[in-house]
């Protein structure tokens, strides 16, 4: 699952990441209605491909509101953008590695 929040409370709606295309707990319902986004492959992790996906409708969402952000992130591996992901008005931050761990 991925939880979004801004310093100002901002909520944007949660992404959960599962295994089945078409999960039996989404059975009937209009995926596009829900307040949460899915998304799924093989492991039910996070990917790189998952990621720029994310980071591009993330951008798009502070674009249509006229703001930048900084987003902070730990160094995972799947946290590399790619270089077809063009970033407006979000700036990635990295944290120092193994910082994650003492956080």
């Amino acid at each position: 699952m991925v939880l979004t929040c801004s310093a100002l409370g901002e909520k944007l709606p949660p992404w959960i990441i599962g295994k089945s295309k078409n999960p039996r707990a989404f059975h009937g319902q209009d995926m596009n209605k829900l307040k949460v986004k899915y998304t799924n492959n093989a492991k039910a992790w996070m990917t790189n491909l998952i990621f720029n996906q994310y980071l591009k409708e993330l951008d798009e969402y502070f674009k249509r509101k006229g703001r930048k952000i900084v987003f902070f992130l730990d160094n995972a591996p799947m946290h590399i953008v790619d270089e077809a992901t063009n970033l407006t008005n979000v700036e990635l931050r990295y944290f120092p590695p193994n910082l994650t761990l003492i956080l």
